[in-house]
Order: structure tokens, then C-alpha cells, then sequence
């Protein structure tokens, strides 16, 4: 993970916002950001695809959350 990224990413556990899971990490709280695939990326320490990796408590992929709000216009 490039440098900048991680210091991020160790900010927001230091704040709070991050929780390290063991085999992830929890947002806690409410985190704006630039691009779901920018925050999924600082989070896992690899390039990501937002849409793909980030879920509801429900378990619904902010993919099939886009494809759906899509469909409606």
C-alpha cells in the first residue's frame, strides 16, 4: 500500500472509524470519500472495485444497490 494511503488507513483506525476485524476491517462510522473504489482500495491495501466490495449489514453489494437505482431512471 503506497505510503500516503497507509497513513490514512492507520488515522482512521487511530480515530476510530476503522476496526480491524483479523480478517477485515469494519467502517464504523460514516467516512466521505471520493470514490467507493478509492475508499475500498484504502481499506483492503489493493486496488478494488468499490461497487464489488462493499456491502450493506444486509449483505447487498453496492453494485446491486447502483444497478437498481439505475434501472429506475
Amino acid at each position: 500500500m503506497p505510503g500516503k494511503n497507509l497513513l490514512i488507513k492507520e488515522q482512521m483506525i487511530s480515530e476510530g472509524l476503522l476496526e480491524d476485524k483479523g480478517s477485515f476491517y469494519l467502517l464504523v462510522r460514516d467516512k466521505l470519500m471520493s470514490s467507493s473504489s478509492y475508499a475500498a482500495a484504502l481499506v483492503a491495501g489493493n486496488s478494488r472495485s468499490g461497487p464489488q466490495s462493499w456491502k450493506t449489514t444486509e449483505g447487498e453489494y453496492l453494485k446491486v444497490i447502483e444497478e437498481r437505482l439505475v434501472s429506475k431512471i
